[in-house]
């Protein structure tokens, strides 16, 4: 089957590390496509393996409109509109679940982020590179 054929040749290839004294972190890795490639399968596959958090932005953003806030009128106004959620919005829902404890101690795998420049920027500035 594709996705598991997938989801092995990804597997083999976080196992290769470079030979390095460096001290081991948690494992942190970003997952990006289109809708529908399997990418969120493939985050569920991989986290469950290796015992990380998936960290999906659109349930994270989902979970974000439940909650009164002038952030919430944005997201929801910008996807009822069919228009991307402004990226200094995304950045901060992000950040703030990846500063969470359980990221932190176990590491963390983003699934649909960054999907722009300026997203990916960000996790440069935040030290927050896969």
């Amino acid at each position: 089957d594709d996705i598991q054929r997938v989801y092995e040749l990804v597997k083999a290839h976080i196992q290769m590390r470079p030979a390095s004294n460096a001290p081991l972190r948690p494992l942190r890795m970003c997952l990006t496509g289109p809708a529908g490639c399997g990418r969120s399968t493939q985050a569920r596959l991989l986290s469950t393996h290796y015992g990380c958090v998936h960290v999906d932005v659109a349930l994270l953003l989902q979970d974000l409109t439940t909650r009164p806030s002038e952030a919430a009128t944005v997201v929801r106004e910008s996807m009822a509109a069919g228009k991307p959620v402004p990226d200094d919005l995304i950045n901060e829902t992000v950040l703030t679940r990846l500063r969470r404890p359980d990221c932190q101690t176990r590491g963390w795998i983003l699934d649909g982020f960054p999907k722009t420049e300026g997203q990916a920027n960000f996790l440069k500035k935040a030290q927050l590179t896969p």
